[in-house]
């Protein structure tokens, strides 16, 4: 929560993280993800050269969206003998 003069801004949200893993096979454990992530977009540029004392107004007026995005994960281990390894996962964000 921002904390101002003029007012307050109040985001509040939960955002889950959760996650699978199948280990059963030493040679193939397949795993997924999802996760949420929070950030009020670039809020610091418009932030930068405002005047000493005149940045929770800033703030007040402009009522900043929080964004949310939606991450996705997904991929597998192996680990066939004791000298080798290998691991791919890919990625995807959503907003």
């Amino acid at each position: 929560m921002f904390l101002l003069r003029e007012g307050n801004l109040s985001y509040n949200s939960t955002i889950p993280n959760l996650g699978l893993r199948y280990n059963r096979f030493k040679v193939f454990k397949p795993f997924l993800s999802f996760s949420q992530s929070f950030s009020i977009a670039q809020l610091d540029r418009k932030l930068r050269n405002v005047e000493p004392g005149k940045g929770a107004i800033l703030i007040f007026n402009l009522r900043p969206k929080a964004v949310i995005a939606n991450n996705y994960d997904l991929g597998f281990n192996s680990f066939p003998d004791e000298f080798f390894h290998l691991e791919a996962s890919v990625f995807f964000k959503y907003f």
